[in-house]
């Protein structure tokens, strides 16, 4: 009788280490070691990773060699590759492309398992992070991150909501570009924004951060303090100062905002050119503080101007409009010019400029020439921007009623004849800004376009209306004056008072 043939080629064995049993592991005679324990040369008494039998070859229970599925749907791939596989950058050129990376991708990739003794291990509990970990993670972070809740949301606030607010160009705009990184590296200007835009929350209607407000501000005036007592003057603190300024127009719009602009000049003439630590900052400094004043002066005709003519840097095309004031440095210059006129209300304007009426009238006459043949010009970067040359021509047209309704309070106010009819300018001035959409930056040209309204209720109407959906945007300081010195001079046109009794009623009001 044959023999019964051979069921297997291996020899099953019952026998076995404990240690395989307890596991339900095939023994091989020998007790495998995970890495760890052969590099430190320590006894093995378990497998702490599916991964570790594998790579020795044993299989775990009844799965392994012994198995009627393949072993190659069971093996684990451990192995690294030896080169990375680099993807083509050609699809993504000129395209945003978002990365998320962690401090492990700035470490040096050895290619082998780092294992901390237990010593190393405890340390680590008790320090946390290593140092370099933590500065990875501080340049990784977000920068807002770095401070407090109520801080890094205000912070957050001004450039989402009020900084695009303050530019007719989201690419050139010095709010964003320029002082909100210094803000990041300046406490008291970064102070100050935090108070401008606490306050903004609170002008429409969100009182959260009232308390916010008022602390940040003390805390940026404070810091302005301590930098002037130890001649520390930088640009950090003339943007402090012109954020301070800010804050005064959108609250309330009083005497203080004035304070602030005339510290802010005095200290940006004895700031010498070497100290700014970037031309795009002293231009927009100079470009704020200078056409803040400029334009207040038209709202207090009587207002001498103690700091003499201003000058821009020889570098500026003065042709070039502003994204910030919305025209020209020349037509600024103009203005200025136009307010220097005397007027018979103004005895001081009178004696400082005391001469024959022949040579206010030249002086007047050579005004409205330059704004007829002046041209605004757009920046480079900016020639499909019609609305901006709008803006600028609405500027322009309202200078030319301010040099009108100047000359009209003197006595050779009939000598002075315009190459323009006022009435001419107004209906223009009316129509192009009826195509603009509600901003701040309308606001002189509604103003002197108030000032010449007389006894037209439609006209009254238009800039009434106008000046109320300004405010709605963003309840400024600034525009609410404005609007009640309009209802202050449309009551004096109907109960005939002189001029000489508006003069100085409503000074100071920001309108730049």
């Amino acid at each position: 009788m044959a023999s019964a043939p051979n069921m297997s080629a291996e020899t099953h064995r019952r026998s076995g280490c404990f240690q395989c049993k307890a596991v339900s592991l095939r023994c091989i005679g020998s007790v495998p070691r995970c890495t760890r324990c052969r590099t430190l040369d320590l006894t093995c008494e378990e497998f702490s990773f599916v991964e570790e039998p594998v790579e020795q070859g044993v299989s775990l229970g009844r799965r392994g060699t012994c198995s009627k599925q393949q072993r190659g749907i069971l093996s684990l791939s451990n192995s690294k590759p030896t080169h990375r596989k680099m993807i083509s950058l050609d699809a993504y050129s000129g395209r945003w492309v978002f990365l998320n990376l962690t401090t492990k991708n700035y470490l040096e990739d050895t290619g082998e398992v780092d294992y901390d003794s237990d010593e190393d291990t405890a340390m680590k509990d008790v320090s946390g992070e290593p140092d370099d970990a933590l500065q990875l993670r501080s340049i990784l972070s977000h920068p807002l991150s770095e401070y407090s809740h109520s801080e890094s949301y205000l912070l957050q606030y001004f450039i989402q909501s009020i900084g695009p607010d303050c530019s007719l160009s989201s690419n050139d705009n010095p709010y964003i570009n320029l002082l909100t990184p210094l803000a990041f590296c300046h406490p008291a200007l970064r102070n100050a924004m935090v108070s401008v835009a606490a306050n903004q929350l609170r002008l429409l209607g969100d009182a959260r951060y009232a308390n916010e407000a008022a602390l940040y501000k003390n805390r940026a005036i404070q810091g302005l303090q301590q930098a002037v007592e130890l001649r520390n003057i930088d640009d950090g603190i003339i943007g402090t100062i012109l954020m301070l300024c800010f804050y005064d127009i959108s609250d309330k719009c009083d005497s203080s905002w004035v304070q602030h602009l005339e510290a802010g000049l005095d200290l940006l003439n004895c700031l010498p050119l070497t100290a700014s630590s970037s031309q795009g900052l002293r231009k927009f400094f100079q470009m704020y503080f200078i056409a803040h004043d400029i334009m207040r002066r038209t709202a207090t005709p009587g207002m001498v101007n103690e700091n003499g003519r201003y000058g821009w840097s020889e570098y500026d095309n003065l042709d070039e409009i502003d994204t910030i004031m919305g025209c020209s440095r020349r037509l600024m210059g103009i203005i200025d010019d136009i307010s220097d006129l005397p007027s018979d209300g103004n005895t001081v304007n009178v004696m400082r400029n005391a001469g024959p009426a022949d040579t206010y009238i030249i002086r007047a006459h050579r005004l409205s020439c330059d704004l007829i043949n002046l041209t605004q010009t757009l920046p480079a970067h900016l020639q499909h921007r019609e609305d901006i040359v709008r803006i600028a021509e609405t500027k322009r047209l309202a200078a030319f009623l301010y040099l009108i309704e100047r000359v009209s309070s003197t006595t050779y106010r009939r000598q002075f004849i315009p190459r323009t009819d006022k009435r001419t300018l107004v209906s223009k001035l009316i129509d192009l800004i009826s195509s603009l959409p509600d901003s701040a930056t309308l606001l002189w040209p509604l103003y002197i376009l108030g000032q010449t309204a007389q006894d037209d209720q439609d006209h009254r109407r238009f800039v009434m209306d106008r000046l109320e959906r300004i405010e709605r945007t963003r309840n400024l300081g600034s525009v609410r004056r404005a609007r009640t010195a309009m209802k202050d001079t449309f009551r004096i046109m109907d109960m005939r008072y002189s001029a000489q009794k508006r003069d100085g009623r409503f000074g100071n009001i920001s309108l730049a």
